[in-house]
């Protein structure tokens, strides 16, 4: 799932929870007019004031999932933003450029061991032909 399709999913599911806080605040109105007019007794009224107190709760737990869903929604348009992204690019690219550098080097330091094994191994030819010359010579 792509980072759009991602938001648009959050933002679905907030728009959801956002619509059944208002069903549920409607819900917490309608009780609250009830219970004005009621003209009733106390037990009436305090079955009312319960159910009010229910659906009030019920409210807020509906409007923290949409908090959360909220932040979500927030954290993943962070992590999309554009120069955010190109920060972290820059950072990968002068790190390339510093290996590329190091690269060089390390190839620099290649070829002059390699030259120096050749001059090594010249040498080396070198003196035990020496010795061998010496050695006829001596003979």
């Amino acid at each position: 799932m792509d980072i759009l399709e991602e938001l648009q999913e959050r933002l679905g599911e907030t728009e959801r929870r956002a619509a059944e806080v208002v069903r549920r605040l409607e819900q917490f109105d309608e009780l609250q007019k009830s219970l004005a007019k009621a003209g009733t007794g106390l037990g009436e009224a305090n079955a009312n004031i319960l159910d009010l107190a229910s659906v009030a709760r019920t409210a807020i737990e509906s409007l923290n999932c949409v908090l959360v869903e909220f932040r979500s929604a927030v954290e993943t348009l962070q992590a999309t933003d554009p120069a955010l992204i190109g920060e972290k690019l820059l950072k990968v690219e002068q790190q390339l450029d510093r290996l590329t550098k190091k690269l060089g080097v390390v190839e620099e330091l290649s070829s002059e061991i390699r030259s120096t094994r050749v001059e090594v191994e010249r040498l080396s030819q070198r003196s035990i032909f020496d010795r061998i010359f010496r050695r006829n010579r001596e003979s």
